[in-house]
Formats: structure tokens, C-alpha cells, sequence
């Protein structure tokens, strides 16, 4: 029967792919990248052209005869996550190389570690030009273009434009100030005269850009650049729009060209933005790239969608990465460093990638077009223009110098913006702090409600401002097109948060009320997980947005000022509902028992009050008020995973500042708190982000309880 078994051994290996697949021990890569947030926009394509690339790379034989395997691991944005992970991947799964990378602060993180652990890093989606540059070293390889390449092909563009007086707008960390230091320096080096008059720098992940716009359109500049990315750049999209920002000025963006965003924005994308993209659907784009229309059809058959520029970053990273080992003709760190520095070139669907040996960096093209309407009422990029990376790079010897020098530039703000003699200015930047509060009032206020009745801190109370965004989202696109439809919405999707409230309430938080605070916290951040992963399931990854009514799409004049009309909405609804909510707590028999519960709940059952019911009704009644809150602020940011981690955390600091289980205090801590986020951003931009919780600690330090709580007893 010997036969028999041989005759086994070669089925299997026929099942197994066939004689050109690869059959020996896999290279082991282990993958880092943010893969929940808001990069997902970006990361999901990513993952999709990556194992796109592998696939096809294994199915030819794989490298050297062995197959190449990604272990993929969250870095959740966080430096600190990425280097806990590189670790765990070298230290116990035992990977050849590394890999990933979106965030430049994540790559410069798991370079260090790199570095340390003497393991190569191949650096595959973030972009700062430290990686190879600055901060360069042998155990880091760049697969992508970096800041340099695509943002001086901007500044080469810009130049062109008769604008002198610029401005920009760029999140607060290390891709953010790559951008402007790369776009400011080339373009001064290709245009002497120009001036830059100011710079705004939010925190990455900003949701609300209202008092940076006004800061903007009070610069005096005559264009400005964005570097902000992905959600934050559709949100901000979104809310200049209404302000005739990009009227005024004319919009440079490092990003927004890319259908990952240009899609989710839709009718309200910029149009007349000067933006680089991976414009892969331009004929001209195509004509020049007879092989690329192929590869988009391979890709739409395998994701089930059009590609991004993320697919293409990941795609071609397989493939250099394989290149580089198949050239060493050995996994060996060593010898794979060694091909790496001796260089090569690489044939893709949309040009020729140069990998640099001086500095181990990816030359790929570069495109730069404007943003237009297609026949179909689609926005996309338009009159591409392409320069090859290697015509606009830094040399190797203006490389070996950075390298040598090591010098970081910071940036300080030397004068404080001349705002207090700007009447109309101070106006606007007023009412935008103060839609900025109401938005904060109406989700901060459910959580102090939720907890001072039931006592419990409710970390998924953002997650109950998510869904009732999303569930916005649905209801617009299913309702008829039609002037109404909006409101309906409004109307319905904060009663599906509230019911899903209810749920949670009866079915898991009933069980805790006597135990242990910490199960209680532990129990609602399990929640955040279970919904976000429903989220992803439900909607997906990619970013949704909602279209204002037709009849507050625009703006009004204050002053002479442009201000939102959709803002205008919010700060006429928000008091209504406060107003609303102290006649039902103070003028009604359900908010005296309320009330009464947040003194002595004990008491309240001994007199007949049916407490479980009452503690029901409460959760029901705040999670409402979040549904409310993330409906009406849907068209105003984009709708994306992760928006529920920034609401929580502001909303948090409200609750905290004004007093936890306090109405009033919740109101007043919230106008606060949009305030000084307003005037914070226009008058100390460098340090914005700080003041926030600089107040928070001096009203716990003078004041433990907050401004209108009360001391425990």
C-alpha cells in the first residue's frame, strides 16, 4: 500500500497550491498599524492591497521558496501600544522583520525600538521624513514616499499661484509639523517673497475646527495649507465650508484629494482644492500607465470596492519588501540591510518606485491635480499633473548632512495674534464657543444625569454619541430625499440610542448597581469594545458624513463675519432643551423624584418609589440626550470609529468641572469649556490642548466636588 501514501502526498500538494507555491518556512513580518480610530480610512485599504500583494507573491512561489506571512497587531495610535507590540512580536512570536506604521510619532517609536533590538523595520505607511532622514539609521527602510516628496511637489505647484501672504493648519505632532516645515522651506526656496502670517496647530483627532476657521479667515492670508488627515480632515472640511473659508482663501490640502476622503465629503468636498491623490480613475493618469486599469480590476474583484491610496501604499510594500530579501537571497538582517543599501528600482501598475540605498527610502511618482465635480456629481481630482519624487527629493548628500546635524526644529509662537481690538472677530469666536458648549451640554449633561442617580461613571456614554450619529447617518440615506427627511431623522435616531439604553440597563447594569465601583467601570468599557465592534460591523470602516439641510447648508453675516447657518441651529436648539430639562427636574413630580434619588436613593424606596423603574427611566432618559447630541453634531464632523473617545474624554472633563449629578453645573461648565477651547485656539495656539485640563485641575484643587456639586457625605 506504499502507493496509496504517495499518491496522498501528492494530492496534498496539489491542494496545497501546486508546485509554484510556496512550501518552505514562512518569512514572519510582524505588521503594526492602526486598525481602529480614525486612521481606519486609511489602514483598511492598507491591509487589503497588502495581502493583495502577498497573495501573489506566495502564489508565484513565495521568496527565496517560502512563503511570506503578516502577523498584524493595533497600535491604536499610541506610541507606547506600537513599541509594547514590536516587543511581543520579536520577543515571543519571533519575527523576521517589522513592519507598519501610520502615525509618524507610532514610526519614529517602533524605529527607536529597531534600532535597540536590532531588528529592520520596514516603515510602510506613515510618512515623516525623520524616519530615514534625521533620525535615520540602517535598521529602517521607508516603503512609501515621505513628506518631502509629495509636499514639495505641492510647494512646486503653489509657487505657480500669485499668492504671497500664507497660512496653514496642521495637527499638533510630528507628521503635522513635518508637513509645514517641508511645504513653508521649499516653497520660500522657489518663491522668495512670500510670507507666512499664521499657523494653527490642533490636536490630532480634533473634532470641532469652528474657532481655528475664524482664526483662518481673520490671517489676512491669501491661501492656506491643511495637513490635517483622514476624519479630522472631512470634519474640518465640513465646518469651513459653511464659513466661505475656501471662498476667501484658496485651500492647498496634503490629503483631501484621495478618495478616502473625497467620497465620505460628497457634495461638500472643496472644490478648487489643490491637493496631491492617487487619482487612479483619470484617463490621462491611465494612458500613462497602460497596466494600472488591470490592476484596479483585480483589486475591486478582491475587496469588493474601488482602491484608495492606502491599497496602493500596501500593495507595493509586499512587494518590496519580498524584493529586498530576494536580493539578499537570505532573510538574514544583515544581508537584507546590505541589499537595501546598494539600491534598486521596481515596476508598478503606476510607475517606477526607486528604493534609495543612501538613506533606504521608496521614490515613487507623484500627482498633484484639483478638485472638481464629475459628470455624475461626484468630486474627484482632476487636470493631474505628475512629477517623478526623484526630480524634488532631498539628495543623499543634503540627507547625510541632516543626518550628521540631528537638529529638531520647534517651533514658538513669539507674539500673541492682535485679536482684542477685532470686534467682529470676538463675536464669532464667542458663538462658535458657544456651539461648541451646547454640543458639550447636551452629551455631558446625560452622563452627570446617569450618574447622579445611579452612581455609575458610564465610559460608554461616547459610545451612546457614536451610534446615535451613525444611526443619522442610516436614517438620511433610507427616508426619501426630501426637506423633511433630516428632521425625522433628528427626531428617530436618538429614540434607537435610547432604546438601546434600556437594553444595556435591564439586561447588564441592573446586575452591578451594588458592587464594586471598579466592576461597574470595568463593565462599561467593556462596552466601548462590544460597541464599537458592532459599529464596525454594522457600518463598516470607512467614514460616513451627513449633508446639512439645503436651508443651513450655507452661512450668515454677524458683523460682517461669515458664521455657520448649521451652528445657528444648534445654538437656538441646545437652550431649548436645557430650558426643557430644568422644567421636567424642577416643575414636574418624575424630576422631583430624580432629584430626590441623588440625595438619599435609600430613603426613596423606603417611601414606595420604585426605584429599578426610576433607574431605568434615567439611563433610557441620558442616553437619549448622547443620541441627541451625536445626531445633531453628524453634519458637522465626520462620521467615523474612534469619535466616541474624544466626545467621552471632553465630555468627562465637563461632568468633572461642573460637578458630578449637576444640571446647572454641567451647563455652566460646558460654556466654559467651549469658550475657553475658542479663545484658547486663537490666542495660545501652542498650547491649546493643555488649558483644558489646567482648568479642570484648579477647579479640583479649589473645589473637589466642582463648581455646583455637592461634597460626599
Amino acid at each position: 500500500m506504499r502507493w496509496v501514501s504517495v499518491l496522498s502526498a501528492l494530492l496534498a500538494l496539489t491542494a496545497a497550491g501546486g508546485p509554484a507555491a510556496a512550501q518552505g518556512k514562512p518569512i514572519r513580518i510582524g505588521e503594526i498599524n492602526s486598525y481602529s480610530g480614525l486612521a481606519t480610512v486609511y489602514t483598511f485599504p492598507y491591509k487589503e492591497g497588502l495581502l493583495m500583494a502577498t497573495k501573489e507573491i506566495n502564489d508565484a512561489g513565495g521568496v527565496l521558496g517560502r512563503p511570506i506571512e503578516f502577523i498584524f497587531r493595533d497600535d491604536k495610535l499610541k506610541p507606547d501600544e506600537a513599541v509594547k507590540a514590536a516587543r511581543e512580536l520579536v520577543g515571543q512570536e519571533k519575527v523576521d522583520f517589522l513592519a507598519g506604521c501610520i502615525s509618524s510619532g507610532v514610526g519614529l517609536a517602533i524605529s527607536a525600538y529597531a534600532k535597540e533590538a536590532k531588528t529592520l523595520y520596514f516603515a510602510t505607511h506613515c510618512q515623516t521624513s525623520r524616519l530615514t532622514w534625521d533620525d535615520g539609521h540602517r535598521y529602517i527602510a521607508h516603503t512609501t514616499n515621505n513628506v518631502n516628496q509629495y509636499t514639495r511637489a505641492l510647494a512646486k505647484k503653489a509657487s505657480t499661484f500669485p499668492y504671497k501672504k500664507w497660512a496653514h493648519i496642521s495637527p499638533d505632532y510630528e507628521y503635522g509639523h513635518n508637513v509645514w516645515d517641508e511645504f513653508s522651506s521649499y516653497l520660500k526656496q522657489l518663491k522668495p517673497d512670500v510670507q507666512f502670517v499664521q499657523q494653527n496647530w490642533p490636536k490630532l483627532g480634533e473634532t470641532d475646527h469652528s474657532a481655528y476657521v475664524t482664526a483662518l479667515l481673520q490671517s489676512g492670508a491669501d491661501a492656506f495649507l491643511s495637513s490635517v488627515w483622514g476624519a479630522q480632515e472631512i470634519a474640518f472640511v465640513k465646518q469651513a465650508k459653511p464659513f466661505g473659508l475656501f471662498d476667501k482663501l484658496h485651500f492647498v490640502s496634503a490629503s483631501v484629494g484621495n478618495p478616502d476622503e473625497l467620497d465620505p465629503l460628497g457634495k461638500e468636498a472643496p472644490v478648487g482644492a489643490v491637493t496631491p491623490g492617487f487619482a487612479w480613475y483619470d484617463e490621462a493618469m491611465q494612458k500613462r500607465h497602460p497596466k494600472l486599469a488591470e490592476w484596479v480590476k483585480r483589486y475591486e474583484e478582491r475587496a469588493k470596492k474601488e482602491p484608495t491610496l492606502g491599497a496602493s501604499w500596501g500593495y507595493a510594500s509586499a512587494y518590496i519588501i519580498a524584493e529586498a530579501i530576494k536580493r539578499a537571497k537570505s532573510a538574514d538582517t544583515d544581508k537584507v540591510i546590505t541589499a537595501l543599501g546598494e539600491g534598486y528600482e521596481m515596476d508598478f501598475p503606476w510607475g517606477k518606485v526607486i528604493m534609495r540605498g543612501c538613506d533606504q527610502q521608496a521614490i515613487p511618482p507623484q500627482w498633484v491635480g484639483v478638485v472638481k465635480m464629475n459628470a455624475k456629481g461626484k468630486p474627484v481630482l482632476a487636470d493631474v499633473e505628475e512629477v517623478h519624487g526623484k526630480e524634488v527629493v532631498r539628495s543623499c548628500d543634503e540627507v547625510a548632512k541632516l543626518r550628521a546635524v540631528a537638529a529638531e526644529q520647534v517651533d514658538f509662537i513669539t507674539s500673541l495674534f492682535p485679536w482684542i481690538t477685532n470686534g467682529p472677530l470676538v463675536t464669532v469666536q464667542v458663538m462658535s464657543g458657544l456651539s461648541v458648549g451646547m454640543f458639550l451640554f447636551l452629551v455631558s449633561v446625560g452622563m452627570s444625569l446617569i450618574f447622579g442617580v445611579t452612581r455609575i461613571v458610564n465610559l460608554a456614554h461616547g459610545s451612546f454619541y457614536m451610534v446615535g450619529a451613525y444611526l443619522m447617518v442610516t436614517l438620511v440615506e433610507i427616508l426619501p430625499d426630501r426637506s423633511w427627511a433630516f428632521w425625522i431623522a433628528l427626531l428617530v435616531a436618538p429614540l434607537g440610542v435610547a432604546a438601546l439604553g434600556g437594553v444595556i440597563e435591564v439586561g447588564l447594569l441592573r446586575l452591578i448597581y451594588r458592587r464594586d465601583p471598579l466592576m461597574q467601570l470595568i463593565l462599561t468599557f467593556g462596552l466601548i469594545l462590544v460597541i464599537s465592534t458592532l459599529v464596525l460591523l454594522a457600518w463598516g470602516p470607512d467614514n460616513k458624513s451627513v449633508a446639512r439641510p439645503e436651508a443651513l447648508a450655507g452661512s450668515v453675516r454677524i458683523l460682517g463675519q461669515p458664521f455657520p447657518s448649521y451652528y445657528l441651529l444648534v445654538l437656538g436648539l441646545s437652550p431649548l432643551v436645557a430650558v426643557g430639562l430644568w422644567l421636567i427636574f424642577y416643575r414636574t413630580r418624575w424630576g422631583m423624584l430624580i432629584r430626590a434619588a441623588t440625595v438619599d436613593r435609600e430613603m426613596l424606596g423606603a417611601l414606595g418609589v420604585d426605584v429599578a423603574a426610576l433607574y431605568t427611566q434615567v439611563f433610557v432618559f441620558g442616553s437619549w440626550l448622547a443620541g441627541f447630541g451625536g445626531a445633531l453634531a453628524a453634519p458637522t464632523v465626520a462620521v467615523a470609529l474612534g469619535m466616541d473617545a474624544d466626545v467621552l474624554t471632553t465630555a468627562f472633563v465637563v461632568v468633572v468641572i461642573g460637578g458630578l449629578g449637576s444640571f446647572a453645573g454641567s451647563f455652566i461648565s460646558a460654556l466654559l469649556v467651549g469658550e475657553l477651547q475658542s479663545f484658547g485656539i486663537l490666542i495660545f495656539p501652542a498650547v491649546s490642548i493643555v488649558l483644558l485640563f489646567a482648568l479642570m485641575a484648579v477647579v479640583l484643587i479649589v473645589r473637589p466636588w466642582g463648581l455646583l456639586g455637592r461634597p460626599e457625605e
